[in-house]
């Protein structure tokens, strides 16, 4: 398994940069208004550049109200299983624990994973998820 992350890791490393640069590539300096230079190309035609990433979709949307504190909360813990949430979580459990008395866990293992084939229905059933175990605040951790 770790295997196949890191090739996966590697893959898409590669076609990020691969497209990074195809969108980057130098462009030959010219003054676009010389014809006789554009004729001597072929080009009869301009282009914009192109930034690898679309457009945003969504707007900004106001952020949640925050918690007052975590003591007497439900703290969820949603992975992707990329990078060592395995070992990160139980030490933001351990820590969060001894500083809020009385906060309750539920581990990222009642949720399944955030990426990959699956993580389309984990979204989709995640207000039905913390309506269920009464969370208030979710910790989600992704690797890079």
């Amino acid at each position: 398994l770790l295997a196949t992350s890191q090739k996966a890791r590697a893959q898409r490393t590669g076609l990020f940069v691969f497209l990074a640069l195809l969108a980057f590539r130098p462009l030959p300096r010219f003054n676009s208004g010389d014809r006789l230079f554009r004729e001597d190309i072929g080009m009869d035609e301009t282009q914009d550049a192109v930034w690898p990433r679309g457009a945003k979709a969504a707007g900004a949307k106001p952020l949640a109200k925050r918690l007052d504190t975590l003591e007497g909360k439900t703290v969820a813990f949603l992975w992707d299983y990329m990078f060592r949430g395995d070992e990160i979580f139980p030490l933001i459990e351990r820590e969060l624990g001894a500083a809020y008395p009385g906060v309750k866990f539920i581990g990222y293992d009642n949720f399944g994973t955030t990426h990959g084939g699956g993580e389309r229905d984990v979204i989709r059933k995640l207000p039905l998820d913390i309506e269920t175990h009464g969370i208030d605040a979710i910790v989600s951790g992704m690797g890079c």
